[in-house]
């Protein structure tokens, strides 16, 4: 199973996420995600979340942990 599949399979779309739009940042934003996640032609595997044009890369993106 790979990285995109098992993302989809653990966060549907509507998970929770925090979203560091640079990498290597603490500063993030609360959301949540809209997509499952696919990959581009180039095999970068990216996800579309609540307020954010277009898709972002998972590495960009943590599951919100519930407390």
């Amino acid at each position: 199973m790979d990285h995109v599949d098992e993302w989809n399979a653990k966060h549907p779309p509507g998970t929770r996420v925090l979203y560091f739009p640079t990498a290597g940042s603490f500063s993030h934003m609360r959301t949540t995600t809209r997509s499952y996640a696919w990959r581009l032609a180039s095999g970068d595997p990216l996800v579309k979340v609540e307020g954010v044009v277009g898709g972002v890369s998972l590495e960009h993106v943590v599951p919100e942990v519930e407390a």
